[in-house]
């Protein structure tokens, strides 16, 4: 919807810069008129831009059953139920990486941490690392590229500490960034310090608790890290999304997170005018929805039969769907 919007607006942006040079070319007209027709344009202009933003906007609104929490099959044979999604004449649409496609996904593939392969096979992504100094105050690091990553310090337990400013005071023991900073990038303790010097700089200069760095990273050094400073761990369940979290403990208290992502697809069927979505990950994570019609209702006992069939023609169990609570938004707006 926003890309057909940039395109209107850059539409009539050409055709004000046109029509504005015509006004300023014309000879004939004093520069008073000129800039009186050039304002009535900008305002013209402006009003068909709003315009059709708000057409847009009805245009694209929509009804929407959606669950309130997806649910997790357990070991599936994804590519075989996809392929039954196929012949059974549905729209399978993907592979997403949550909502974008595999060419647009933030994060890294790290074929070398062995213990993550295992668990989400050849396509996951590492998205995103969170370290827990304590339970208040955290580091996380971002991955968009093989060399390119975001850290960020937060700390909940300063005084108001979504509005108030955050200061040097507010971020972890200094050896232990420096430490984290040495697992991460595989570097020097001069070179980390380096890297903590210019967070602090950033934190007294524009208060932001934030660094980006643009060097390679090392996420088995990573796992190793948190491995060898933890004494359990715990991998949640996907929900269709494909969210993956090793949570690891020390003595019951978390001290870091790995958070990947491994690859979904969603599974179409239109009836009666409705679109029913199943989103299906590789790891057995499901998650349903409905769009409809503006204001449209559509009973529950129709909508769940629909999702029992669908399943069934995937070869899932049916009588999952049972297990999903639905709310209903009559407008997306």
């Amino acid at each position: 919807m926003i890309g057909i919007f940039e395109i209107i607006s850059v539409i009539l942006g050409l055709i004000f810069i046109v029509l504005s040079v015509m006004i300023w070319k014309k000879k004939n007209y004093r520069t008073f008129k000129k800039s009186i027709l050039n304002l009535i344009l900008i305002i013209v202009i402006l009003a068909l831009v709003y315009g059709s933003f708000a057409l847009i906007l009805i245009t694209y609104d929509h009804a929407s059953y959606y669950s309130t929490s997806g649910l997790n099959l357990g070991d599936i044979d994804y590519d075989q139920i996809l392929l039954r999604a196929e012949n059974a004449g549905y729209q399978v649409e993907g592979p997403y990486f949550v909502n974008v496609k595999v060419r647009d996904a933030t994060g890294l593939y790290s074929p070398e941490i062995l213990e993550a392969k295992e668990q989400f096979g050849d396509e996951y992504l590492l998205n995103y690392v969170t370290y827990y100094y304590t339970n208040d105050s955290i580091m996380e690091i971002r991955f968009f590229d093989e060399s390119k990553t975001s850290v960020m310090f937060f700390n909940y337990s300063r005084p108001d500490p979504y509005f108030s400013p955050f200061r040097e005071e507010h971020l972890p023991n200094n050896s232990w960034i420096v430490d984290r900073f040495k697992y991460i990038y595989e570097i020097d303790s001069q070179t980390a310090e380096n890297h903590l010097g210019n967070l602090k700089d950033n934190i007294q200069k524009d208060n932001e608790p934030k660094i980006n760095i643009n060097m390679p990273v090392y996420p088995q050094s990573i796992y190793d890290d948190l491995s060898e400073r933890s004494t359990e761990s715990a991998i949640s369940l996907t929900h269709g999304e494909g969210f993956a979290t090793q949570s690891f403990y020390l003595n019951d208290e978390i001290i870091g997170k790995m958070n990947f992502i491994v690859p979904n697809n969603e599974i179409n069927h239109v009836v009666n005018g409705a679109r029913y979505t199943v989103k299906l990950d590789q790891l057995g994570g499901m998650d349903l929805r409905i769009r409809a019609s503006k204001g449209e209702i559509i009973s529950e006992e129709e909508y769940r039969e629909v999702f029992r069939e669908m399943l069934t023609n995937m070869g899932l169990p049916s009588k999952s769907v049972d297990e999903f609570e639905f709310d209903y938004s009559p407008s997306m707006w």
